[in-house]
């Protein structure tokens, strides 16, 4: 099943292709108000911020293995046919297995990547910041950050 939304209220879409209509979601851009969409694989939670801006925050204690960065890969290729860029909610603990640092790359379509981090890096949290480096040598899209709001500031520019 494709995981575009049926109409224009936010929805969660769950791996397995089912959906769970939620509440409306309000943010502005351009002071219109906007609903935005929210979407919950097996691993993470995946909020659409704006037209082109996704928010991931993988899941507390989640292990990203070959498995997790098949069903991501599929849920991008279903969801998006115009370039998006990503923020990368590094507030929850989290781990790679060895197969999934190396498949869970960027899509093709993903235009930049800013990885937030809180004021102190733990050190799962750095480990991320370091399996993303080894990811891409495009550093120039990829970026770290530590404040939430510069980080959608940086994704937001061309």
């Amino acid at each position: 099943m494709h995981p575009q939304p049926l109409n224009k209220l936010s929805q969660c879409y769950y791996g397995d292709g089912s959906f769970l209509e939620e509440g409306k979601l309000p943010f502005r851009t351009n002071n219109e108000i906007v609903t935005t969409m929210k979407y919950k694989l097996s691993f993470c939670e995946i909020e659409q911020l704006s037209d082109e801006i996704f928010e991931v925050t993988v899941n507390e204690g989640a292990v990203i293995d070959e498995k997790c960065a098949e069903e991501g890969r599929i849920f991008w290729h279903d969801l998006r046919t115009e370039p998006y860029r990503l923020l990368v909610n590094n507030k929850n603990r989290f781990s790679y297995s060895f197969l999934g640092a190396q498949k869970i790359g960027a899509h093709s379509l993903e235009q930049k990547t800013a990885v937030l981090i809180g004021d102190e890096i733990s050190e799962g949290q750095m480990s991320t910041v370091m399996t993303l480096k080894k990811m891409t040598e495009d550093t120039e899209n990829k970026r770290v950050f530590q404040e939430r709001d510069e980080a959608i500031k940086w994704l937001e520019c061309p």
